[in-house]
């Protein structure tokens, strides 16, 4: 790995100009380290250079899922596990596994049913997935019928209304009385992951949550999230004429302060590169009709764009970050 000794300012970035016109492919750098094996033979691979990604720092101090956190507190000396009870292994950690569930059902994990289940041979096709209702017995429909009705008699007084209006909790229960009554393993609870930003990662959340505007690179649970079949978000326009798109099926759903400080930034800067060109126009043909003159107003928009760039070179130079609102500054 080398470092880069050749600036970021426009002097630099004009000289890499030239020199690429000219074929000159050298570049002046420091070097760092050696990370991975050295190409020796033909065939051999650094797994760095072929996933530069993991040179990167540590954006994360932990990342869990919500199976995870079943498996800490219903697995081996969970906490949840009852005591004193005698009660086989197998039946502690399904006990426990219920009672993590419960416990975890709208924060890691979704309801086993949506409100207002009606508990019909519609709505269970409609819920669960084909491969999961071909595991079913061939009676299932005339079973699911006479389970219903004694769930509704036994459980709610007979008033079918009060079983579709149950809470999650009573839905779950009655979900899992289901599955044990035809002997097909219940489908996987929808779930989410947590991930726990680490400093240098709350102070960079667009190398994290970024969607890539302007040209820049996606962030990391973006990119992770296109390579692993999930719909990322789309890079926005800068047209003031775009609209949102709106995605359907497998997409990418990120929730949390720093998604929302993220957002924020980005439509900001949207905004602001939307509004550029039509503010600019506007200027000057206020400022033309003010003054008078092409002179006057050419020096008016000199001396306030020498300004706004110098205002944000002083933030790049002093390490500082440029967020929504520092942005609206120069504008101003």
């Amino acid at each position: 790995m080398y470092q880069s000794l050749v600036g970021d300012d426009l002097v630099a970035k004009t000289k890499t100009f030239v020199r690429s016109i000219l074929k000159d492919i050298s570049v002046e750098a420091k070097y760092i380290d050696q990370f991975g094996a050295s190409f020796v033979a033909e065939g051999e691979n650094n797994d760095f250079y072929d996933d530069p990604r993991k040179l990167t720092s540590r954006y994360f101090t932990s990342i869990r899922s919500g199976p995870d956190v079943i498996a800490e507190l219903a697995g081996k000396d969970g906490v949840l596990k009852p005591r004193g009870q005698n009660l086989s292994e197998a039946d502690r950690t399904k006990m426990a596994e219920w009672i993590a569930f419960q416990r975890l059902t709208g924060t890691l994990f979704a309801p086993a049913n949506p409100t207002g289940f009606t508990w019909t041979e519609k709505a269970l096709v409609d819920f669960l997935s084909k491969e999961v209702i071909a595991e079913f017995p061939k009676d299932w429909v005339v079973k699911l019928s006479e389970f219903r009705s004694k769930v509704v008699e036994e459980q709610y007084a007979g008033d079918e209304s009060l079983l579709i209006a149950a809470t999650p909790d009573e839905r779950a229960a009655v979900w899992y009385q289901w599955f044990d009554e035809i002997g097909v393993t219940p489908p996987a609870r929808q779930t989410c992951i947590i991930a726990t930003l680490s400093d240098l990662g709350e102070a960079n959340l667009k190398r994290i949550l970024g969607r890539g505007i302007q040209g820049q690179p996606r962030g990391t649970l973006v990119a992770l999230a296109a390579e692993s079949d999930v719909i990322p978000p789309p890079r926005p326009s800068m047209a003031p004429w775009a609209q949102e798109v709106k995605l359907t099926g497998k997409v990418l759903r990120l929730g949390g302060p720093p998604v929302d400080n993220a957002a924020i930034d980005e439509e900001g800067q949207i905004t602001l590169g939307r509004l550029v060109g039509i503010s600019l126009l506007l200027g000057v043909g206020l400022s033309y009709l003010t003054f008078r003159s092409m002179k006057v107003t050419f020096m008016v928009f000199f001396v306030g764009g020498s300004s706004a760039i110098m205002s944000m070179s002083i933030v790049g130079y002093s390490g500082g970050i440029v967020d929504s609102i520092l942005l609206s500054m120069p504008t101003l």
